[in-house]
């Protein structure tokens, strides 16, 4: 057993870069969802989410216990969950999407947080791509990749991290929840990943927060033995966090909260 929990010695080099910062790695912590109006709620499950750079799949997952990105497994990054659902290299794609929001394209690593594909089901409301500069330090830009449910659509929100000052506001541009409307501003403030991790999105209108999900997360790394366990500690993850929304969903429902119809499908579609 001791030799499937330990990756060999020349698989371990993939999961490294010249730095030898490793290439993958897990965050586990909760991810707090708060109403604000029009009558508090909140709820903070526990989770863990994959760290992986994108320009080492699919590589850097060989030798690790359940996880894969060549093919089947417990565990599976699948390129066309993310992004434009493509087959080209996702890092290229990711550079190209910000080369066309900012005017310049990001020179260093690009990491991406988010589930991945666990027993054939994903579930990703949210992905985010890190985008640093040469030395891999310092972000120079953040993706936010958000798929609503069930509609399956997807939007981008591109956002200029190299001020260091980290945080920006950008208008709501999908319909993500029936019970938030389209006229609302998102406040996005996010560190940089290291030991630990934090984002936070605030949906406000007039600066007055109606809605906020926040990520407190912390690294672990993601070796022979965690990819193991983290699936014990948290089975079926990406079926739990979506079957969780729903069921707080129907919890605001049956309790009067306001809903709003999907507007014109104008938020979607091509990076």
């Amino acid at each position: 057993m001791t030799g499937l929990l330990t990756p060999s010695a020349s698989r371990a080099d993939h999961r490294s870069d010249t730095s030898g910062q490793p290439r993958i790695a897990l965050y586990e912590g909760t991810v707090r969802h708060r109403r604000h109006q029009p009558e508090p709620r909140e709820f903070a499950p526990k989770l863990f989410l994959a760290y992986l750079d994108v320009d080492a799949l699919p590589r850097s997952l060989d030798g690790v216990p359940l996880w894969s990105a060549r093919g089947r497994a417990p565990v599976r990054f699948r390129r066309r969950d993310f992004l434009d659902g493509g087959t080209r290299p996702l890092g290229p794609a990711v550079r190209d999407l910000v080369e066309r929001r900012l005017g310049r394209r990001p020179e260093g690593p690009v990491q991406l947080l988010a589930h991945l594909r666990t027993f054939g089901w994903l579930f990703n409301p949210l992905s985010v791509y890190y985008c640093f500069t040469p030395g891999g330090s310092e972000l120079d830009a953040i993706v936010l990749e958000v798929t609503n449910t069930p509609w399956r659509e997807r939007h981008w929100y591109v956002v200029d991290a190299s001020s260091n000052i980290g945080t920006a506001t950008t208008p709501k541009a999908m319909h993500v929840s029936p019970f938030l409307p389209m006229n609302l501003d998102y406040r996005i403030t996010w560190t940089t990943p290291a030991s630990e991790l934090a984002l936070r999105i605030e949906a406000e209108r007039a600066h007055v927060p109606i809605f906020d999900a926040e990520l407190r997360l912390r690294r672990t790394p993601l070796d022979g033995r965690t990819a193991v366990t983290v699936l014990g500690r948290y089975p079926m993850l990406p079926l739990r966090v979506s079957g969780g929304i729903y069921a707080h969903a129907a919890r605001l429902f049956t309790h009067g909260v306001p809903t709003f119809r999907h507007p014109d499908r104008r938020g979607g579609g091509r990076p």
